[in-house]
């Protein structure tokens, strides 16, 4: 009897034997190192609205300044929003609040704000209405030894003391501008791309073979100095006066209505539409962020980068920004427990 245990014994432990480390396992072998939890990019969405009660929270355009302060041209004004703070604050008030529609920073630092009295410059903060351009001024554009305002009634030229209207060919329907490396200026405009040169000479894009359509609403350059152009019907990529490429919904555009288009420091080409943001990376791969899951609104008017890489994007509902950060899948789910933990974890513990 006691035999028949033993034997019945022996024969369970090498089952069990078996079941843990089946005929396959590694027996003498190295074992596999262990996984090293490293960091990796993560992106987030923080919403900020405008303040409650204001009928309309259309917001035109951002910047961010050295001090991580964000200003905004809205329907309802000129607001900022100081770095680690939740809430807006106009800059404008009594008889200066107005609809403002286009805000930027200089080579000093100095922001300028384009709005239905004509130009301010924010000097420590504090307010100066310019004198010289004729309100309203619906873009603001930094150049390399001045700034330009330009609206329905003309474009002016700030030289450092004064501006000085310019007798350019453009058109009234000016929507954006950016200089190029060589003294020339481009606009976007609903009748066409316009570019004028050191001389003073104005070059109009309107052919097929120059843009997709003449209704343009955003420009910027790439990192290897190709002009895009967004409008109606898609983007343009445009190299020496031709369209070099098209981007359209078939290359991922989630509609034909492109709203405002800004490259970052990485070289990736984000462009707003008025449903969502598409971004184009360098090595030919796209990304689409919308709904309220990225954004307060699916209709993007504007695109700023903050110093840490973060886009901060003006929609018609207020200003979105996603934010990067780099984690560990263990800081990502201590993350997430606190979440849980704040906001559906109930008594008793569901």
């Amino acid at each position: 009897m006691k035999q028949y245990f033993l034997k019945a014994f022996f024969i369970l432990a090498a089952a069990i034997v078996m079941e843990i480390l089946p005929l396959s396992s590694t027996w003498g072998q190295e074992l596999p190192p262990a996984y090293q939890d490293a960091a990796f990019w993560q992106e987030t969405h923080e919403a900020y609205p405008l303040p409650m009660g204001m009928e309309n929270s259309e917001v035109r355009s951002l910047i961010v300044d050295t001090e991580s302060t964000v200003w905004i041209a809205a329907a309802a004004g000129v607001f900022i929003k100081k770095a680690n703070h939740s809430q807006w604050k106009a800059v404008l008030a009594g008889e200066e609040m107005g609809p403002a529609f286009s805000v930027m920073t200089d080579a000093q630092s100095n922001v300028w704000v384009g709005t239905w009295k004509g130009v301010y410059r924010f000097e420590n903060n504090q307010p100066k209405l310019i004198p010289g351009p004729e309100a309203p001024i619906s873009v603001i554009c930094s150049a390399y030894k001045g700034v330009y305002a330009i609206g329905p009634k003309g474009i002016w030229f700030f030289n450092g003391q004064n501006f000085i209207k310019k007798s350019y060919e453009i058109p009234r329907s000016v929507r954006d501008a950016v200089t190029d490396n060589q003294g020339g200026l481009w606009l976007a405009s609903d009748v066409g791309l316009y570019y004028i040169n050191k001389e003073e000479k104005t070059t109009v894009l309107r052919g097929r073979d120059e843009i997709i359509s003449g209704y343009i609403k955003g420009i910027t350059f790439d990192q290897v100095q190709h002009l895009w152009a967004g409008g109606l019907g898609g983007v343009s990529i445009i190299d020496q006066f031709k369209k070099k490429r098209a981007i359209t919904p078939t290359e991922g555009l989630p509609s034909v209505y492109v709203t405002c288009i800004k490259a970052d420091a990485e070289g990736t080409v984000w462009v707003g539409t008025e449903k969502g943001i598409v971004r184009y990376y360098a090595n030919g791969s796209h990304s689409l962020r919308f709904s309220r899951r990225w954004l307060l609104d699916d209709h993007v008017k504007d695109i700023a980068f903050d110093k840490n890489g973060n886009a901060w994007i003006a929609t018609l509902k207020g200003v979105s920004v996603i934010k990067r950060q780099k984690m560990t899948l263990a800081q990502k789910n201590d993350y997430f427990h606190d979440v849980l933990l704040k906001r559906h974890i109930r008594a008793p513990w569901i």
